[in-house]
């Protein structure tokens, strides 16, 4: 069920009421050895829009929590969504999606292409257990906060929070603007990967690979840092001017 980074999913409707797409859903999540689900949803598939009662009838619903808390062995999760800036009110804390309480072994965590306010991130991150070994935060949408901040709260959690043989690697991707500009068609399914400089900046002595905002703007990505890479070439490397 992974959408390979393209907006696309199954549709979180299953959730919001009791149907046999949600009752096969929770079978499969009872196998015995479950421990991967790699889950794209599409919330705003219809003409962009996300409909008023989708939040409060599917991911507010606590089916989808429900569901996953059956996968009491998972080790990996990750979640995707097709949301857009126009679905930038919609915001569900996401203790109302994951039972993390359940999942005791967990190793690798993602979210991508979610609305989500820092202090709830913040607050999630710190429930995580201690067998967590990567952390993916991509193409997020704030509410509150941005993506300079969340890294600067990140590295003093994880610096005193944690021992140094157990500290996460945390995975950062970002919509990346074409360059050169004649270079734009096929750019949609690429990104700018900033996985060494969050590592350098969060572990080592690095510099927050963001700018940080005035007011309310967005944090945008300091130049000449990351690696523009390609969903569907894994060859593909483009390393930013």
């Amino acid at each position: 069920m992974d959408a390979r980074t393209t907006r696309s999913g199954i549709d979180c409707a299953i959730f919001s009421d009791p149907c046999q797409e949600l009752r096969d859903f929770e079978t499969l999540l009872q196998c015995d050895g479950f421990h991967r689900l790699d889950i794209a949803l599409a919330v705003s598939w219809r003409n962009e829009i996300w409909y008023e009662d989708m939040d409060e009838k599917a991911l507010k619903s606590g089916n989808l929590r429900r569901a996953l808390a059956h996968a009491s062995q998972m080790e990996h999760i990750s979640l995707s969504m097709d949301v857009t800036y126009a679905n930038l009110s919609r915001f569900v804390p996401l203790s109302f999606i994951f039972p993390i309480e359940k999942w005791s072994h967990l190793r690798r965590f993602g979210l991508s292409r979610i609305v989500v306010r820092q202090d709830d991130l913040m607050s999630f991150f710190a429930s995580l257990p201690g067998s967590l070994r990567s952390a993916e935060l991509s193409f997020l949408y704030f509410l509150q906060g941005n993506y300079y901040s969340l890294l600067e709260e990140l590295r003093c959690y994880l610096s005193y929070q944690t021992q140094e043989k157990k500290r996460p690697r945390i995975r950062l991707s970002i919509k990346v603007e074409p360059f050169p500009k004649e270079e734009a068609e096929g750019m949609e399914d690429r990104w700018l990967c900033l996985d060494k400089q969050v590592t350098d900046f969060i572990y080592g002595a690095g510099d927050n690979p963001f700018v940080e905002p005035v007011g309310d703007e967005d944090a945008l990505v300091s130049d000449q840092v990351g690696v523009i890479e390609d969903a569907f070439d894994p060859d593909y490397r483009y390393f930013a001017p």
